[in-house]
Parts: C-alpha cells; structure tokens; sequence
C-alpha cells in the first residue's frame, strides 16, 4: 500500500492505492491488518504537529478489514474531543455500503468534491 498526502488550509488529505501512474495514486487495495499501521502511524505522526482535520479519499479501497475501521473510528472519536474532524472523500462502493451497515452515514460527512470537502472544514456548527 502506498500512501500519499497533502496539507491544503490545514486540512490534511490522506489518499491510499497500490501503485503511482503519471504522478496520479491509483489501483484498489485493501485496508487490512498487514498495511492499516501505515494510515495509523501518518496519524501519530501528524497529530502532535497540530494537525486536526483529515479527508480520507477512499476511492481506492476495496475492503476495510476490522482493524483499519478500529484505526478511523478511533483517530475520530481522539479528533472530536480537540474540535478536529475526519471527512470521507470518495469512497468505493465498498466503503459506501460499509457506512451504511454500520450506521455511520450520520457520523462521517462523504463528499465526492475534494474542494468543497476542504471549504465544509471552515464552516461552523451552530448545533
């Protein structure tokens, strides 16, 4: 798994895939037990820097194994009580029905415009 990532308006966007074609990530892996330590080790790496607010482009995903959805979950819940977030960009249709089963469509925003996913950052609740 490679893994790939960009700081835009303080908001760090995390992009995962197999293999880089004309400087573009791509090619569908799966977040498992063996490779889900690279995601987790960029979030202990970049969240004592400050970083708070993270879009996943899980365009690339095949299949979550428990571990890797214990690693977003977790990285969440650790973001959220330091006003910080985690966003979905893109997810496969695997990831989609994933959300959905475990109900987490009313945790996780999705969005499948990477612009307007970095503008919601700046946007406050008023809930």
């Amino acid at each position: 798994m490679l893994i790939h990532y960009e700081i835009k308006k303080n908001v760090v966007t995390i992009k995962m895939g197999q293999e880089i074609i004309e400087g573009i990530l791509c090619g569908e892996i799966e977040l498992d037990n063996e490779n889900s330590h690279i995601l987790d080790n960029l979030f202990n790496e970049l969240v004592p820097k400050g970083y708070l607010n993270y879009l996943l482009d899980l365009q690339n995903i095949s299949y979550i194994y428990s571990y890797g959805v214990s690693i977003v979950i977790n990285t969440y819940k650790f973001l959220n009580e330091r006003d910080g977030k985690i966003k979905i960009l893109n997810p496969s249709s695997f990831v989609r029905n994933l959300l959905d089963t475990l109900k987490m469509f009313n945790v996780f925003e999705v969005f499948v415009d990477e612009k307007q996913a970095i503008k919601s950052f700046n946007k406050k609740s008023f809930f």
